[in-house]
């Protein structure tokens, strides 16, 4: 969590260098240029949109966003899911995402349709975040329910496959992993150290989305959003290296038995 502080700060603090745009979408650049190639594809998808973009530019930066609302909306048309699923269209290799929270539909049919088409999507989502708040009326679901949706997508019937692979968020104690189970019964934030809030995604290594959103029905229908694209591959490896692939590697796989729907519910295991 503290990372991903530390990068929104060294993002905003950049961005307020930068031009900026009254446009709905907004891209600026810093730094050293970057390949376009998946750039074009994402503006491309979201064309028609107002998008300010110079193909010239050095690590090009498009800030999208959500407005809160009072009622929850399905509605996809908002510069921050418009985002998200031009990421998911635009994908070629590799989708790689951590989440506390994954259940939203149209996020679930976005990533299954990557499958489909040949894309690896790699997860990290919180063990039982949020859980009873999650399975209120509206809300999606616990984690369990959102991952057996999207493995229906592509017809597998476990959390690992030659083109996904999910697991739980997994700490280190006393030199050995152990998988944060985040029971928030009782609890106050500050009585759950060890749980992750991150939210982090990256796409065949050349664009990277850090910010507020969860994969959840509440930050896709409801809640008010920021997030951050940055199109740069080493911005993309470098980040994705401290945040996703050292939580990755020490992860531990969703199990078959996590998955059976008659089972699933918010006790601990």
């Amino acid at each position: 969590m503290l990372l991903n502080g530390l990068i929104m700060a060294a993002l905003l603090s950049a961005l307020l260098a930068c031009k900026s745009t009254e446009n709905s979408l907004s891209a600026s650049a810093i730094g050293n240029c970057a390949d376009a190639g998946l750039l074009e594809r994402v503006l491309g998808i979201l064309q028609p949109s107002s998008v300010a973009s110079d193909r010239q530019a050095c690590i090009p930066m498009v800030i999208t966003s959500r407005n809160g609302n009072g009622v929850p909306s399905q509605s996809n048309n908002n510069t921050q899911n418009r985002a998200f699923q031009a990421a998911f269209q635009g994908a070629r290799q590799h989708i790689r995402i951590q989440t506390p929270n994954f259940n939203d539909d149209a996020a679930i049919r976005g990533l299954g349709a990557a499958v489909r088409r040949g894309v690896k999507v790699e997860m990290v989502q919180s063990k039982l975040f949020n859980c009873e708040t999650e399975n209120q009326f509206g809300q999606g679901g616990q984690n369990e329910k959102g991952i057996v949706r999207f493995i229906k997508e592509f017809g597998a019937s476990a959390a690992q496959g030659p083109l996904h692979d999910i697991r739980w968020f997994t700490m280190i104690k006393d030199g050995k992993p152990v998988r944060v189970v985040d029971n928030t019964k009782g609890k106050k934030p500050e009585e759950r150290p060890n749980n992750s809030h991150a939210k982090f995604m990256a796409v065949d290594d050349e664009l990277v989305i850090v910010g507020s959103a969860n994969m959840d029905t509440q930050s896709w229908n409801q809640s008010r959003e920021l997030n951050v694209m940055v199109f740069h591959p080493e911005v993309t490896k470098a980040w994705q290296n401290q945040v996703f692939q050292s939580n990755f590697a020490i992860a531990q796989p969703v199990a078959a038995d996590e998955l059976i729907e008659s089972k699933i519910s918010c006790d601990m295991l």
